[in-house]
This record gives structure tokens, sequence and C-alpha cells, in this order.
């Protein structure tokens, strides 16, 4: 009589509580995965099911090993796919186990960093909200860093991009039909609209010295293939391409408040006109600095005409 059989007979009732309970689980979990569509998930119970299955026989007198014998069977299959799985798509399973980890309100593991140089640490903390840490050195590997000289162009309207750059220092001037509409600085990124396929690019220069981490266009669009990995970077791009367009309204708004200077400056300073430049500037959010800045920029006003407080 093996170790095993005298345990079980020893603890008869025991035994035979746990395994009809372990039995029930096996079964019940085999059948709640008939429910179940995520495909980690899937194995994840599949591996379950089998395991209680196999420890309900082992607290059996007599072992069924052909049940027990096929749910081993069972389990190491799932345990060599969910493997795979973690080579073909181990971000995107491992986002989706800290998201499960996350809405049950338990703790989250931080994710382990690899050795970095201290640029490629400073990218990476711009980055780490939109790319895991395996996203992040896949697009290190096929990138470089890079200076660019006051002046530098880096996109043109006309499109044509080449590459796709990563601000990492310094800023960049953003410019539209010759008018400059945004200033980029750190974390931004350029040549978006050309791996986003999106129409209307615009002119981008450096102002003063700027450092970047450049990759080629192609191999960003290999990146792109991998599971998860489009969304990842479609995530980092949505980022710049807000904060352009949020910097346009403010540069239409400030050009639209230019005007309005213009043509009360020319009409006098009366009470009435003062009264509407105040309101103006209450309706559309006109700071003291900004309203400063466009009266400077306005010969034909006097020297603090209409500075109040908005």
């Amino acid at each position: 009589m093996s170790l095993r059989q005298k345990f079980v007979m020893q603890h008869h009732q025991l035994s035979r509580k746990i395994g009809l309970r372990l039995g029930h689980a096996g079964y019940g979990i085999g059948l709640f995965e008939y429910m179940v569509t995520d495909i980690v998930l899937l194995r994840a119970f599949a591996m379950m099911g089998a395991g209680s299955i196999v420890s309900w026989q082992l607290l059996q007198p007599k072992v069924q090993w052909v049940t027990a014998a096929w749910n081993m069977i069972y389990a190491s299959v799932n345990m060599v796919q969910l493997a795979i799985l973690q080579g073909d798509v181990y971000d995107m399973t491992r986002q989706q186990l800290r998201g499960y980890l996350t809405s049950w309100g338990l703790p989250v593991p931080p994710e382990r960093l690899p050795a970095m140089t201290w640029e490629v640490a400073k990218l990476h903390r711009q980055l780490r909200h939109r790319l895991t840490v395996r996203q992040f050195s896949a697009l290190v590997d096929v990138g470089e860093f890079f200076w660019l000289v006051d002046g530098a162009l880096l996109a043109e309207e006309r499109g044509g991009e080449a590459c796709v750059y990563l601000v990492t220092d310094g800023a960049c001037e953003v410019s539209i039909g010759g008018k400059v509409v945004a200033v980029l600085g750190p974390g931004s990124a350029v040549g978006e609209v050309a791996f986003m396929g999106l129409q209307g690019g615009a002119t981008v220069r450096a102002l003063g010295t700027v450092r970047c981490f450049s990759v080629p266009l192609a191999k960003v669009r290999e990146l792109s293939e991998a599971p998860g990995m489009k969304g990842a970077l479609e995530g980092v791009f949505v980022d710049t391409l807000a904060s352009r367009l949020a910097a346009m309204q403010e540069a239409v708004q400030l050009q639209n408040y230019r005007a309005v200077l213009e043509v009360a400056c020319s009409m006098g300073r009366s009470a009435n006109i003062a009264t509407g430049v105040a309101e103006y500037r209450k309706r559309h959010g006109i700071t003291f600095e900004e309203h400063a800045a466009v009266l400077d920029a306005l010969p034909q006003c006097e020297e603090g005409a209409f500075t109040f407080p908005a």
C-alpha cells in the first residue's frame, strides 16, 4: 500500500469530503469555461478544472487512472499554450491580468525594468503611461538618439516623413501655412500623422537645440503588427495630436482677440468699448498675461490700454 493510500484510508471521511468538493469544483469550472471568451482565462480555468479533478482522484482509495491521466494531459497542454501565449502576446496578457487584479481590488506588482541608460530611462518616464516595459524595449531596439540644431526640419506639410521622432529635450515649432500654431515639448511625437494615415500635416522645426529619439517609419509600422502594440503606439501619438489641437485652438483664440483689440484701439477708449473688451475676455477666458502679450504686439494700441482684470 502506497503512502497516498495509507493517508486516504487513515483520513477517509476528511478525504472523501474534500475530494467531493474538488470533483464538483473541477466539473463546475469545466462548465464555466463555456461562458468565457478570453483565451487566457479559458486556459487558466481549464488548468484549474483539470487540476481539481486530478486532486479529487488522488483523494480516493482507488484512483481512476484514465480520468486522472487525461486531466493531467489537459492541464499540461494548457500550460504549454499559456507559455506560447506569454511569448506571443506577453504584454497584452500581462495588461489583462493587471486589469483583473485592479478590478478585484488586489495589489498589482510593479513591472520590472531592464537596465537602462539615463537617457533611455528618461524617455521611458515620458511614455510609460502608454507603453509597457516590453513594448518600450521593442521600440528602443529599432531607434536611436541624436541632436538637432536650431531650425532643423523634422516634418513638412506636404508629408513624406521617413521617421517618427520622440522629443526628449528642447522644443519644436509647429507651423501651418507659415503661421506658428503650436510648440511641442518633451514627450511629444513628430511624424505621427504619417503613421496614423491622417491628412493635414504640418511643418515642424527645432527651436534651439533639441534631443530626440528617432525611429524609421517602416520599423514603427512593423512594430505595430505585434498584438497590443498598435493601440499603444496610437495612444502615444494621440496624446501629441490632442496637445497640438489644444495649442492650435488657443492660438486661434488669441488671434481673434488680437482682432478685437485692433478694432477697440482704433475706436478709442470709451466706457462702452472697454466694457465690451472686458466681457469678451471673460467669455473666452483670456488671462491678464495673454492680454498683455497681445497688446504689446499691437503698436496702434496705447500702452496699458484695456488693462484690467478679466
